[in-house]
């Protein structure tokens, strides 16, 4: 299993989305700062590498990665496999967005993972995802990408009236 990433969604009090939470920071393999989903690999406490999208390994990359104690899945989009780049990788991880119940501050949380590179949660605003000084349209990462691809393409995500 190649590991598994995804984003936060945030519904508001009418049940629309509000926004999303993501993370940025170092990069080593860019040597700078770039935009990151939430997510990786299996740990040693996990079970077994096979339990990548249960919602217990999903939890553990939440409450680290955007540093919250306490925290529950309302509704997990599995959203499927992604080929990174077949050309030069086997690697098929899963992508998924998680709905949850939680207060995230807006942002600035620092990932409490020991063995990942420094970075901080934040959020954006739905209205701020759209057009070409929107988010999306800013943020190169690929699992990010394919996540909002995939939760467009189910018709979770909405391109608002321009």
């Amino acid at each position: 299993m190649s590991g598994s990433k995804g984003i936060i969604l945030v519904r508001d009090s009418n049940g629309d989305i509000a926004g999303i939470y993501c993370l940025k920071g170092f990069s080593f393999a860019l040597g700078g700062n770039a935009y990151d989903s939430i997510g990786g690999f299996a740990e040693l406490k996990d079970a077994m590498i096979v339990d990548l999208m249960a919602q217990r390994g999903i939890l553990r990359e939440i409450m680290e990665e955007a540093h919250i104690a306490e925290v529950s899945i309302t509704v997990l989009h599995d959203l499927g496999s992604i080929y990174p780049d077949r050309g030069m990788t086997p690697n098929h991880p899963r992508i998924w967005a998680a709905e949850v119940t939680a207060d995230i501050a807006i942002g600035g949380h620092k990932n409490t993972d020991p063995w990942e590179m420094d970075s901080q949660v934040f959020f954006i605003p739905y209205d701020q995802l759209w057009g070409k000084a929107g988010f999306i349209a800013k943020n190169d990462d690929a699992f990010f990408l394919s996540i909002i691809a995939r939760l467009m393409a189910t018709g979770i995500l909405r391109q608002p009236a321009i």
